[in-house]
């Protein structure tokens, strides 16, 4: 897989210009999505919560990918995610997740590797209706060769959410869709690596100003 380039600081600009664009609307969905992930002392509502908080995610994901590939978005499109692709979206979760663990109970530095080349795969279920297992073998050839880049974006976006927890919480308002719309932009760019010449031809295409 050739490696691609790309600039963290050029998807923050990229990211923050398009969130002014509709600030309100993305604090709403934050505000929203926070919401369902309240603690509660009831069981079974916490069980329903749960289920929601997962399927929301999932469909505030699609909101992005297609936010920042030039789409209009509203809240309609929190019911956009169907039954069979959320299924997938679930395997695709449960599976990445217990294989990073896994690697984390392995010297730690084996977790951070299995999070960057699966990084993709949610996203590959949600835009391009990809079973579980092919989203996760997409996700880990897109990725190969650009490990060290994607590294160094997770550690960019981890440092904005601390940043935005730290300034009163209230700051997570504004740091949690800006790195959710940076990783959707960042996704744009490498699902469309189908190639070695289709890639650099897709940098092209791209524009992330």
């Amino acid at each position: 897989m050739v490696k691609i380039e790309f600039s963290n600081e050029k998807l923050l600009q990229t990211a923050w210009k398009r969130f002014s664009e509709k600030g309100v609307f993305w604090i709403l969905i934050t505000v929203f999505s926070l919401l369902l992930t309240t603690p509660t002392p009831i069981p079974y509502l916490s069980t329903i919560l749960f289920v929601l908080s997962i399927y929301f995610s999932s469909s505030i994901t699609l909101m992005t990918i297609r936010y920042m590939n030039g789409q209009e978005v509203s809240m309609e499109d929190l019911l956009a995610v169907d039954f069979n692709t959320f299924l997938h979206y679930i395997f695709t979760t449960l599976i990445s997740g217990l294989l990073i663990i896994l690697g984390f109970l392995f010297l730690i530095l084996p977790g951070f590797y299995l999070m960057v080349r699966l990084m993709m795969a949610q996203y590959l279920v949600l835009d391009k209706d990809m079973s579980y297992d092919s989203a996760i073998k997409e996700s880990w050839r897109i990725t190969k060769d650009n490990e060290l880049n994607l590294m160094g974006f997770l550690l960019v976006m981890f440092l904005i959410i601390l940043s935005g927890f730290l300034a009163f919480f209230i700051g997570l308002l504004v740091a949690i869709p800006i790195t959710q719309l940076c990783t959707a932009m960042l996704y744009l760019i490498f699902s469309k690596s189908t190639t070695s010449e289709e890639a650099s031809e897709s940098l092209t295409r791209i524009d992330y100003e």
